[in-house]
């Protein structure tokens, strides 16, 4: 075969392949959150917070401590999920860095400021060694397993009595914190204290977020408090267009002065919530005030707009009169997604395009011949200086109605007529093709013609 056939043939081939391809209807992708155009879920759980900012007389929010920390988020390109046994406050946080700017010969605080101290500025007389300054840095950051997708999915920590994990993929970012070992002090104690954040697509367009803790056995003011557990669930979901949220705060075989007692908004009353002994609650209360205690639990919060929620569970709150207050539980879930832009042609007219089954022919005269108008009278052949007109039948103008495209592109496809239509264009080029001389296609390209015979 020649080669402006098979060039014909591979042009025809490929128009063909790619109107077949143009018709294939598109498979839609169902996998995790494909159906959706925007994504947001969080996660965060602690077993214990520990506010000492009176007591060591700092601004608001310095000395603050939990114990443990959980948290995940989670988006449709990054997922990030955070660990910890317990994440200091900002002043125990900066600890290195701190300690670096006092130098290698730390001095105490003199007369500097407008208020003149008692202490004299003393700095000491011997240089700290470079080798424990260069151990600085690790004292800003907590015990901790971090991830982030997709750089780095996963980790894993662990250090006596505590563990830590972090994982994230496409789909998922979760968080988990485990304190075993029981912390002890002279105003509280606890056994086992447990934190997770939780973050997952559940289908192409669904998606829920969910946070836990607990914390076990707590021993308050020597005993004059004791608590079985303390948990608390916060769980959210959306679908992109509507989303909901729930979550429950659970304070089990709480006592006083080994009364059992439960605890409300309005504090502390003896007996259970179905069946309260108002008889015993003043002495309970009486038993509080003398340790410098006073309990209370915070009301849960929802907060939900359209394809948005999110749930805050309540804490139980213990204040000590000594300027230490103690949060025990705390979740927090939020979800939220937003669904692809859709184009709504439901107010199109869906009245089919009508044509009318017969057009009358235009007759053409033969050439040389000339035009004859509408009026019967013989024109003149045309000179060039003005174009000819030929009268067009009266047709009535077709009544055309708009209707939107189906999906899978042409409703009937490509009719037989013009695919042969192409097929006899292609024959026609390749016939045209073939007339070239052959020499054209087929001499050497380092020969020239025009030079002549050599």
């Amino acid at each position: 075969m020649k080669r402006p056939a098979l060039l014909a043939l591979s042009a025809v081939s490929a128009a063909l392949g790619a109107t077949l391809f143009a018709l294939t209807p598109a498979t839609a992708d169902d996998g995790p959150g494909s159906g959706l155009q925007g994504l947001s879920l969080v996660a965060s759980a602690g077993g214990q917070r520990i506010i000492g900012d009176t007591i060591a007389g700092q601004s608001p929010g310095t000395v603050d401590s939990g114990v443990p920390d959980a948290e995940a988020t989670l988006t449709l390109s990054t997922g990030r999920a955070f660990a910890s046994v317990a994440w200091p406050s900002n002043l125990a946080g900066n600890a290195g860095a701190l300690l670096a700017l006092l130098g290698p010969n730390p001095c105490t605080p003199g007369d500097v400021g407008p208020v003149p101290l008692p202490i004299p500025i003393t700095c000491s007389p011997v240089s700290i060694p470079q080798p424990v300054q260069d151990q600085y840095p690790l004292l800003n950051d907590p015990l901790k397993a971090e991830a982030q997708y997709p750089t780095s999915p996963s980790q894993d920590t662990s250090v006596p009595g505590a563990t830590m994990s972090a994982r994230t993929t496409d789909a998922a970012a979760e968080a988990n914190a485990l304190v075993g070992a029981a912390a002890a002090s002279g105003v509280e104690s606890f056994g086992s204290v447990q934190a997770t954040a939780v973050d997952k697509l559940t289908g192409a367009r669904t998606g829920a977020s969910d946070a836990h803790s607990t914390i076990s056995d707590i021993n308050l003011a020597g005993g004059v408090v004791t608590i079985g557990s303390v948990a608390t669930t916060a769980h959210a979901q959306t679908d992109g267009a509507t989303a909901t949220s729930s979550g429950s705060t659970t304070v089990q075989d709480m006592k006083v002065v080994g009364v059992p007692v439960y605890v409300d908004g309005t504090g502390v009353h003896a007996g259970s919530a179905g069946a309260p002994i108002d008889s015993a609650t003043a002495a309970v209360n009486q038993a509080l005030s003398g340790a410098g205690i006073t309990m209370s639990l915070t009301k849960p919060t929802t907060t939900t707009r359209n394809g948005t929620s999110t749930y805050t569970a309540g804490s139980l709150i213990v204040d000590w009169d000594q300027g230490v207050t103690f949060v025990f539980g705390g979740a927090s879930a939020t979800a939220g997604a937003t669904l692809p832009y859709q184009v709504d042609l439901s107010g199109f007219p869906t009245t089919p395009v009508t044509v009318p089954s017969s057009v009358p022919p235009v007759p053409v005269p033969p050439a040389g011949q000339p035009v004859v108008s509408g009026g019967g009278g013989a024109l003149p052949p045309s000179t060039g200086e003005a174009p000819v007109t030929v009268p067009q039948p009266a047709v009535a103008p077709p009544q055309v109605a708009l209707r939107p495209a189906a999906a899978t592109g042409l409703p009937g496809g490509i009719g037989a007529a013009w695919v042969l239509v192409g097929l006899a264009l292609a024959g026609l080029l390749a016939a045209f093709l073939q007339r070239l001389p052959d020499d054209v296609l087929d001499d050497d390209a380092s020969h020239c013609p025009l030079e002549g015979p050599t």
